[in-house]
């Protein structure tokens, strides 16, 4: 499945600790593929980590069955704190690499539920609809085809 698991690097992972231990029952969602609990350093009110069982550094290191499941979890999770927090939105965050901000090296997904005035900031800029912009895009365009023929998608 084009699986990395680095399991020597297990031993030293913190969420791999939760995993295996749940210590202080942190966990409040678990089925065969992930867990979640809650964030250490929350956004917001509801902010959730979803981790997968397996030790993965990076999304770059499993398989599209694992990551799928492990965003079939997200969705679970999603579910649950719509239903039990009634956030009026939701942001989804995945980082891999340190260039990503990933700080914890052990695949998991922020869920963090949002609230009108709740202070959170795009880390970038809106797309502006300014003149320049459509220069922009027709910049972009010539990444857009080489990433066509890269993933073999024709219209």
């Amino acid at each position: 499945m084009g699986l990395e698991v680095q399991e020597s690097d297990r031993g030293d992972c913190l969420f791999c600790g939760i995993v295996d231990r749940d210590p202080g029952d942190q966990i409040f969602f678990a089925d065969n593929d992930v867990v979640a609990f809650l964030d250490i350093a929350p956004a917001t009110r509801g902010h959730t980590l979803v981790v997968p069982r397996i030790h993965a550094a990076t999304a770059f290191n499993v398989g599209g069955d694992e990551f799928s499941a492990t965003m079939r979890g997200v969705w679970s999770v999603a579910s649950i704190l719509k239903r039990q927090l009634n956030p009026q939105g939701l942001t989804l965050i995945q980082s891999s690499g340190e260039a990503a901000w990933q700080d914890v090296f052990h695949l998991h997904v922020h869920l963090i539920p949002r609230y009108q005035g709740d202070g959170l900031v795009r880390p970038w800029g809106q797309v502006p609809s300014k003149p320049e912009a459509v220069g922009q895009i027709n910049n972009s365009r010539a990444l857009t085809l080489d990433l066509r023929r890269a993933s073999g998608y024709e219209e």
